[in-house]
């Protein structure tokens, strides 16, 4: 079992001290030993200052690659990969607020068939040299003859001529990309598909992808994952399942509105329960503004590494 942390910013306060605030506080989590820590926003920046500050955790971050071309966002995350020494985990978001579709000009009804075809762009591009990508809604490059013959959305460049290496593509007709940097890890970072339907979690699972899902619908969905995972031929060991909660150890039997709530003990029984049913593997604290101050949350996450994390299978 992997512990991860994952922090939603907030606006409360002056935003230099929240952001100030907020990395001292991935430092410390870091500090504590924990796996992970996931950025609930798509701001690379700030996973990049991340980055910067941590030395061996895990840098989680949620996109929503819909919502912008994804060699964007591709060629961004690549550039994080590098920056973080192969630390990066990429969190692909299927739901969006209205708002968040207008301003990008993403009609509801596109925003799913939109979000494959920009998450299968996003893992082709890094693993492959030269790509040209023929789907409904993207088509990369913009201007290409380039023709598919099988059907398939995604042309390979011809490993014979007339391939063309990355670095001598200047001047040459642009039938095909290549995206410069690749990130470090091979074939590419982890990719978390966060999925709050039973189609997406089986949609995942059929491309290979990890899942993160909500407590309140982990059980049925995960199930659902596991049994679509399994008609691929694909092993439980080749993905992850991420189970998102709000978590809060004390050191009291006193508990409140939270999933997982309550002394070590009674949060050490809880997890084991959320493990036996749904088989998650790594479990993400939740933060957010709505604590009192970050000393609690500290404490929490200190007694969540030291009282219960010792007694879970790791």
């Amino acid at each position: 079992m992997k512990l991860g942390v994952m922090i939603k910013p907030n606006n409360k306060g002056l935003v230099a001290d929240n952001y100030d605030g907020m990395l001292d506080l991935i430092t410390k989590v870091e500090d504590i030993g924990f796996a992970t820590v996931w950025i609930a926003g798509h701001e690379i920046s700030l996973a990049a200052a991340v980055a910067e500050v941590t030395e061996s955790i895990g840098v989680g971050i949620m996109t929503k690659p819909f919502l912008v071309h994804p060699m964007k966002t591709a060629e961004d995350a690549a550039v994080l990969d590098l920056m973080s020494n192969g630390r990066l985990l990429l969190g692909a978001d299927t739901v969006a607020t209205s708002e968040e579709l207008a301003a990008s000009v993403v009609k509801q009804e596109e925003a799913w068939p939109r979000f494959g075809e920009a998450l299968d762009i996003i893992t082709k591009s890094w693993s492959h040299d030269g790509f040209a990508y023929l789907g409904d809604h993207y088509h990369v490059p913009l201007r290409t003859t380039v023709s598919s013959d099988d059907g398939q959305p995604f042309v390979r460049e011809p490993s014979e001529p007339s391939f063309i290496q990355p670095w001598q593509r200047a001047g040459m007709p642009f039938e095909y990309v290549s995206l410069q940097p690749k990130p470090l890890q091979i074939p590419h970072p982890p990719v978390f598909v966060s999925a709050h339907s039973e189609k997406v979690a089986r949609w995942a699972a059929s491309r290979g992808h990890s899942l993160i899902l909500e407590s309140d619908d982990a059980a049925s969905l995960s199930s659902a994952y596991w049994e679509e995972l399994e008609k691929t031929g694909r092993r439980r060991e080749e993905v992850t399942l991420a189970v998102a909660a709000d978590i809060h150890v004390t050191e009291d039997e006193s508990t409140d509105l939270t999933y997982l709530s309550g002394s070590p003990d009674k949060v050490v029984g809880d997890i084991r329960k959320l493990v036996q049913d749904t088989g998650v593997f790594h479990l993400l604290c939740r933060l957010s503004g709505d604590m009192p101050t970050q000393e609690a949350s500290l404490r929490s996450l200190y007694l969540l590494a030291s009282e219960v994390r010792p007694n879970l299978e790791m």
